[in-house]
């Protein structure tokens, strides 16, 4: 009887105890949750924007092209087009950079592979295989962000891209600062200097100055119609300040252009007038354009004002800080080392400068710089290319930076 009492309490001690191994391992901790992917990033957000850019033109450039006769004049017009395209499109996918990320930049191989075969045909004039290779590349830049997860958070705040997962309200303040960012920075660099062009300064080259003028009091108001467009359509933050900003410049905008000459007047017209009149018009419309320039307190200011706002400003790709320009220009102030036809110099005000045999004035203005010659002028920004000439002679003039009245300059005779 003791015997089976005692088998009977160790059994039942042998049952709490069993009890409590099996309490403890339920409450052991479960797993940590897998991290979540990692946020946004300027580079990123800029390398998909681009990505995704290209993508569409891809599927725009694919619905021109002619379905039927390759060998008509609509598909000669086309081949024209697509060499034009497929240019820019390599410059725009060679600017974006590498990521760092192996899909990524696998991906971007295989489209820079594709561009380059679609360049030879359409060179060739290989109608036919330009229209067949436009179908061999499928933009899949929604799959890749997918199955890339440092790159989804970047991608899913790109502007220009469908987002594949929940960005938020970020994603709209993304878009917004990056309108707004490309059109303070469009205003500022307006020109406003029109008799600083060197075709209107230097007798030399004035054969050219009625139509740099005539051009500039016709197309000054074109930047103000795109700025006018994008901040039309620009949807309110509900941040008072910020949307009191956009207010403000789209008004200075609106006005400006209702002051402006209709932009459907040619510039031949003003070859009637007399070059006294025609300066002081092109005076008058750079007084008109200059009212549309940027006042402070400036974005920055109010960005900085808001934590959300100034989160999505820092990841806006049109807001990024210019890239750090040269301080000093390979061949220095030696002109003469354009003459053989490549050189990079600084040059302060203006100068004569002679490439390849042929002889153009560049002139800085406030806002980039000018370049002349008998046969016309061109004005480019910094980081803008331009080429000019005549015959058998084309000259490419590149502003490499600018700083206040010194410009550094790339030029290339051929």
């Amino acid at each position: 009887m003791w015997v089976t009492r005692w088998l009977a309490i160790g059994l039942l001690g042998l049952g709490l105890v069993g009890a409590g191994c099996t309490a403890a391992e339920q409450s052991s901790p479960a797993p940590p949750p897998p991290p979540p992917p990692p946020p946004a990033k300027r580079e990123l957000v800029r390398w998909a924007d681009g990505i995704c850019t290209l993508g569409t033109a891809i599927k725009g450039v694919r619905s021109a092209a002619p379905q039927a006769d390759t060998s008509s004049g609509t598909a000669t017009e086309f081949l024209g087009q697509a060499s034009t395209w497929v240019g820019d499109a390599e410059k725009k996918l060679a600017d974006l950079g590498t990521t760092g990320l192996p899909p990524a930049d696998a991906y971007a191989s295989t489209m820079k592979d594709w561009l380059g075969k679609l360049k030879e045909q359409v060179n060739a004039r290989q109608a036919p295989a330009v229209v067949s290779t436009l179908t061999e590349f499928e933009p899949k830049d929604a799959e890749l962000a997918e199955r890339t997860p440092e790159l989804r958070a970047s991608y899913d705040v790109a502007p220009n891209c469908t987002p594949v997962g929940q960005a938020g309200p970020l994603r709209d303040l993304v878009a917004w600062s990056n309108v707004m960012c490309a059109s303070v920075r469009t205003l500022s660099e307006l020109r406003v200097d029109p008799l600083a062009d060197p075709a209107v300064s230097d007798p030399r080259f004035q054969q050219a100055a009625w139509a740099a003028l005539g051009t500039y009091i016709t197309s000054a108001g074109q930047p103000l119609t795109d700025v006018n467009s994008q901040l039309n359509n620009l949807k309110p933050t509900g941040i008072a300040e910020a949307d009191a900003y956009r207010d403000q410049t789209l008004s200075a905008v609106t006005a400006a252009l209702a002051k402006l000459p209709p932009p459907t007047a040619g510039s031949s017209e003003y070859f009637q007038l007399p070059f006294d009149q025609l300066k002081a018009k092109a005076t008058e419309v750079a007084d008109i354009v200059s009212t549309a320039k940027p006042k402070e307190p400036g974005l920055d200011a109010i960005v900085a004002k808001d934590k959300n706002l100034a989160e999505a400003h820092a990841l806006a790709p049109a807001c990024e800080r210019p890239q750090q320009t040269p301080t000093t220009a390979a061949d220095g102030t030696d002109l003469a080392a354009c003459q053989d036809g490549q050189c990079q110099v600084l040059i302060t005000g203006s100068a004569d400068v002679t490439a390849a045999g042929s002889t153009f004035k560049i002139a800085v203005t406030s806002s980039g710089v000018t370049v002349a010659d008998a046969t016309g002028a061109l004005t480019l920004a910094p980081g803008g290319e331009g080429s000019f000439g005549s015959g058998t002679t084309k000259i490419t003039v590149k502003l490499v930076s600018l700083t206040g009245t010194d410009a550094i300059v790339d030029v290339r005779g051929s």
